[in-house]
């Protein structure tokens, strides 16, 4: 996958000091989707966030990274998802590890 963003609109920008959303990025990425067994499965995206220029407070480039684990309980539509997500920008680590219950139907 990929993208690319340019700022419009008629506005006054201050160059010495411009903002995140004053500047052109662009975004690289794939995404897959594995499916192991019939009730296990892994989504997985990774992102590379490219800003084309400098400001302050704006790091050069983010690399994202988000999978998700699925599995179906026995026979029933009840599902339990565990989700991992990774962002690394230059001057920034996050890391966040979730896990989400889903109750389907029965």
């Amino acid at each position: 996958m990929g993208g690319f963003n340019l700022p419009y609109g008629i506005t006054i920008v201050n160059k010495t000091n411009k903002q995140a959303y004053q500047l052109s990025t662009y975004v690289l990425g794939i995404a897959g989707s594995f499916q192991f067994t019939e009730n296990l499965s892994l989504d997985l995206n990774i992102q590379l966030q490219d800003y084309i220029g400098t400001a302050i407070g704006v790091p050069k480039s983010d690399l994202i990274i988000y999978s998700d684990l699925g599995q179906y309980i026995g026979k029933s539509k009840v599902q339990i998802i565990a989700s991992f997500s990774y962002q690394q920008s230059q001057f920034d680590l996050k890391i966040v590890i979730n896990s989400l219950f889903i109750q389907g139907f029965l």
